[in-house]
């Protein structure tokens, strides 16, 4: 027979995990508007709604909570990518090339036009790679290897010619324009009297299009696909 937990036991272990949430929201926000080392657990629990000990029973300490906010962020981020290239591949052979990249540009881009959360996960990025904390092979690990995997599946389904190093080449590519797009918005926001960048679906079409035209024409001439 399947145990049943007494209704006391489900209602405390609801309590628990709404407060390690609001802990995680609250320290992310401080986090990204503060910075790590100017952001005090105090002020984190204070916002949180929670005791100080909490901190310690649901993360141990300070340094954890800052890398549980960040992996929780970088996985919402991974899987937003590879659901939209799952999307656009799941259509068989009426997937394009353009479509892919269009889908993918559109995830990469959208937290950066997303309410306060996005703009608050963009800037706990922007800090951490500024001021790094974690070891450098953990964003690769969470979020550049799995996406750039299913990149590389996708680009070969296209054109199965083609060599990894070739498709790797072409994906970092794409995500320094999409990169030098953020990084632009960043500027213009910080300066205004810069010239603003272009619309985010504008970016988006102009990249796909120019991507797009520049693998096709590589692999024409390379490969005769």
């Amino acid at each position: 027979m399947e145990s049943v937990q007494p209704e006391s036991t489900v209602n405390i272990t609801a309590k628990s995990e709404q407060s390690r949430k609001r802990l995680l929201d609250a320290a992310e926000a401080l986090f990204a508007e503060k910075g790590y080392e100017k952001t005090t657990v105090r002020e984190i629990t204070e916002s949180a709604k929670c005791n100080v000990a909490s901190i310690n029973y649901h993360f141990k300490n300070k340094d954890n909570l800052y890398k549980e906010v960040y992996v929780r962020r970088v996985r919402q981020l991974r899987e937003a990518r590879i659901s939209a290239i799952e999307q656009v591949m799941s259509r068989g052979r009426d997937a394009t090339l353009d479509d892919l990249i269009r889908c993918y540009a559109h995830s990469f881009l959208e937290p950066v036009e997303d309410t306060r959360t996005g703009q608050a996960i963009m800037m706990l990025m922007t800090r951490e790679l500024n001021e790094p904390r974690l070891p450098k092979e953990l964003f690769f690990e969470e979020m550049v290897s799995p996406v750039q995997e299913q990149l590389e599946k996708a680009f070969q389904t296209f054109y199965p010619g083609i060599n990894r190093q070739w498709i790797a080449l072409s994906i970092q590519a794409i995500v320094g324009q999409l990169l030098h797009f953020i990084r632009r918005r960043d500027l213009h926001q910080a300066h205004p009297r810069l010239p603003a960048p272009p619309e985010m679906r504008l970016m988006i079409e102009h990249l796909t299009r120019f991507s797009s035209a520049g693998i096709r024409g590589f692999a024409e001439k390379e490969f005769g696909e």
